[in-house]
């Protein structure tokens, strides 16, 4: 949906920021039997806290504004500083006294010494860019009670992956500015924050994923294998040579122990002299990650060192199946399903060190499934389909211990399977191993979650930020989970008999849907090297599977196997473009018919086709069967402000909505089933709706609480936009900064006085007495009823339980 930034702010912020914002639950008793009462929350963001009706407090850092254009200056200026990010060194003492070098702390209680920041790392610190992170420096408590500390916390973790990924990053000079930042004080600091987390219950269970990768990418004394390197040294030596890059290839897609031979082999009969040490390193790197560990060795250890024993024994018989297993896939399995039972474990852990040294643990398991990931896909190929299918369940076990999917999800996966066991007809293997297949996309939606806004905030001052998702799944055991359950989902498709075709004839096996969709576009086949942003959007392209990036086009064509994890796919799952993998034999056929019309159609189920468009078409991609025709605004919608009653402020029984209230004083949901209450009132839950009247009011808030004096949310939204439609409306820096600073003004929200009551008073009077019934938070958009809207996913009702 594209607003006018001018105006209909009620419609911009109700239907469609706060439709972004997470949910957050909270937990009431549950009643014996009978319905469950349903509140109409209207907005993602709210948060209704029903047994105190509270909100949690609100982030009161000031906007400052940068053009992307001179933050990506300054931060390419930092990367070849000699002092990167910083000013000049200094002690910062526990007093709050900051002192030259030769001075010190001993007269202040002591202190830690670093570089100080520059005036320009200040001015992109408050314009929302929280970069140059001194670890050492952080106030465990502190940070983690801060209103935005979810988001400080996934911006330190992506500066973390991106001084790996960018050769030090920011800091690429500063590495050798002595005394800028201390290894063994960072790596303190960071245990330190770690187990201030791990005390913590929320961050061992709610925030576990969050939690997980700050423990991974964290120094804190734990060292990782060193998979990220591996990913992108195989990437740098393809940018300097390109005949590796065959060989960079197969180490994103599928990587094995005999990658490193490949690149020593290369080195010695086709490398670049100047660069041997680099072949050397990758070589090096390779031979670490797929180091075979003694995982059950490990895990006994940690766990005759945990102070809790009720823990211990828990996972007990876990660790015993993993210290008995033999061969790659059964102590793959164990170690999945030691993972899971960690993440569990957590959740009733102590002592934060129990915590963090089980947290330790799981990565370290993570790191070895992942090293015998080619001898455990190896392994399922002998395997009856029965084994295999245990071998899936445990890799979905894995996906949950990493953090990647939550107990619901791997339930669902986990009966799926269950299903398929349980009835090995055809159709019910093609259907439940397309369910299957959702894993992928579950584990890249958990991690979206968490960091898809502050990879976007981050990507305007460097780019690469924008793969840290796809190289963290890529990177992991789910991808020989994701090949094992592609294996499931094509034998399924030829038992059924499902064919692929191109231009009318069998592919034989040579197409394999990634992504389903529908489009209209000509056939183009760029040479090697193409610069991808100059890619047309009516364009179906023939791409390489390890594409970085990709502007919106009409369908891709995938060269090779393909992968539901490659990058390629979480690209085209994000932008919503078919997406079909194509054998290298099937690409002279697809050549010849470069520049010609086509029609690429790939259904939920496996199939796909390529065909010639031709005038029958047209009908199915007319104006209102798919995208805007031409010339009406690119899909500008402007609502009917005048039918918006926004004087009611109470909250309304479902007894008193009807479907005419929808978009009036609430939204369709509640308003359908008001009506539908009306009409069938023993059918239907009780419920109340909190009108737009009341979202409205909130946004005469003060935008800053600290100073109520100051422009409200409201006032400070309308000058954003006033400032958009001046000429900053492609201004992608500003646009992010104002989208987190409201979401983060928004999440933190006190709900006042005046409407506890009320509210309270309603609850009392639709469900019953307080503790005597459970309830769901329903949260809605108006955006899913707005035409050409793609956006699944919008919609959320979780049960809140005590």
């Amino acid at each position: 949906m594209k607003g006018d930034p001018r105006g209909h702010f009620v419609y911009n912020v109700l239907a469609w920021l706060f439709a972004m914002l997470p949910l957050t639950l909270i937990w009431i008793p549950t009643p014996p039997a009978g319905r469950m009462p349903v509140i109409d929350a209207q907005t993602r963001g709210a948060r209704i806290a029903i047994a105190r009706l509270t909100f949690g407090p609100a982030a009161a850092e000031a906007a400052e504004t940068i053009d992307s254009a001179t933050a990506r200056q300054w931060i390419d200026e930092m990367k070849s500083r000699h002092r990167g990010p910083f000013l000049r060194l200094r002690w910062f003492c526990q007093d709050g006294a900051i002192l030259p070098p030769d001075q010190g702390c001993s007269a202040h209680g002591g202190g830690i010494q670093h570089g100080q920041w520059s005036e320009k790392t200040r001015q992109l610190r408050k314009a929302g860019y929280f970069i140059a992170n001194v670890v050492a420096d952080i106030d465990p408590e502190a940070f983690l009670s801060q209103a935005d500390a979810r988001r400080r916390l996934t911006h330190l973790l992506l500066e973390k992956y991106l001084i790996r990924v960018d050769d030090g990053w920011i800091f690429r000079q500063s590495r050798y500015y002595r005394g800028s930042l201390q290894a063994e004080d960072e790596a303190l600091g960071g245990r330190k924050l770690l187990l201030a987390m791990a005390g913590r219950p929320e961050w061992r269970t709610d925030l576990f994923p969050l939690f997980r990768e700050a423990a991974r990418l964290i120094p804190h004394g734990a060292e990782t294998k060193p998979v990220t390197e591996m990913r992108q040294k195989s990437l740098e030596l393809a940018e300097k040579d390109p005949a590796f890059e065959p060989i960079r290839i197969k180490i994103h897609v599928l990587p094995e122990p005999s990658d490193a031979d490949a690149v020593r082999t290369h080195a010695s009969r086709k490398g670049k002299p100047r660069l041997a040490g680099e072949y050397r390193a990758l070589a090096e790197a390779i031979d670490a990650v797929f180091a075979v560990s003694d995982l059950g060795g490990a895990a006994k250890k940690t766990l005759s060192e945990l102070s809790d024993r009720e823990v211990a024994a828990a996972l007990s018989s876990w660790v015993s199946r993993l210290d008995e297993a033999s061969g790659a896939a059964a102590r793959a399995g164990a170690a999945c399903r030691l993972m899971s039972a960690i993440r569990v474990a957590l959740a009733q852990a102590r002592g934060p060190a129990d915590a963090l040294a089980l947290m330790d643990l799981s990565l370290d398991l993570e790191s070895g499934i992942f090293s015998q990931g080619g001898a455990w896909l190896a392994d399922t190929r002998l395997m009856d389909r029965r084994r295999r299918l245990d071998a899936v369940a445990d890799g979905i076990a894995g996906a949950h211990g990493m953090g990647f999917i939550g107990g619901r999800a791997m339930g669902a996966l986990s009966e799926s399977l269950r299903r398929l066991t349980a009835d090995p007809a055809a159709v019910v293997y093609r259907r439940e191993a397309e369910y299957l297949s959702r894993l992928s996309a579950w584990s890249q939606g958990g991690l979206d979650f968490y960091f898809s806004i502050p990879m976007r905030t981050l990507s305007v001052i460097a780019p690469e930020a924008r793969n840290f998702i796809h190289d963290r799944l890529h990177g992991s055991p789910l991808l020989t989970t994701a090949e094992m359950i592609d294996a499931l989902a094509a034998d399924a498709r030829r038992i059924s008999g499902v064919e692929s075709r191109l231009f009318g004839e069998s592919a034989g096996g040579g197409m394999r849907a990634l992504n389903p969709g529908l489009a209209r576009g000509i056939l183009r086949a760029p040479p090697e090297g193409t610069d991808l942003s100059s890619l047309r959007p009516d364009g179906i392209y023939l791409l390489p599977a390890t594409t970085r990036d990709l502007p919106p086009v009409s369908g891709i064509l995938t060269e090779g196997r393909g992968n539901a994890l490659s990058h390629v796919q979480l690209l085209a799952r994000n932008l919503g473009i078919p997406n079909v993998a194509v054998d290298r034999r099937l690409w002279p056929r697809l050549r010849e018919r470069a520049g010609e019309s086509v029609v690429l159609a790939v259904s939920p189920g496996g199939v796909a086709r390529l065909m010639a468009d031709s005038p029958e078409w047209d009908a199915v991609f007319s104006e209102g069967a798919g995208r805007p025709a031409e010339g009406d605004g690119e899909g500008l919608v402007r609502p009917d402000m005048d039918k918006l009653d926004l004087s009611r402020t109470e909250p309304i029984a479902l007894s008193g909505l009807r479907a005419r209230d929808s978009g009036v004083i609430a939204g369709p949901k509640a308003a359908n089933l008001g009506e539908l209450q009306h009409h069938f009132p023993e059918a239907v839950a009780p419920g109340i709706a909190i009108p737009f009247g009341v979202y409205r009011r909130m946004l005469d808030l003060p935008m800053d609480p600290g100073r109520p004096e100051g422009p409200s949310i409201w006032q400070w939204m309308s000058a954003r936009y006033a400032e958009m439609a001046q000429g900053r409306s492609g201004d992608e820096a500003f646009i992010d900064g104002f989208l987190s600073l409201l979401r983060d003004r928004i999440a933190g929200l006190r709900l006042p006085p005046e409407y506890r009551g009320p509210l309270t008073a309603a609850m009392a009077r639709a469900f019953g007495p307080d503790g005597s019934y459970g309830v769901f938070v329903r949260s809605d958009t108006n955006v899913e009823d707005l035409p050409g809207f793609t956006g699944a996913g919008l919609n959320l009702t979780v049960p809140h339980v005590v």
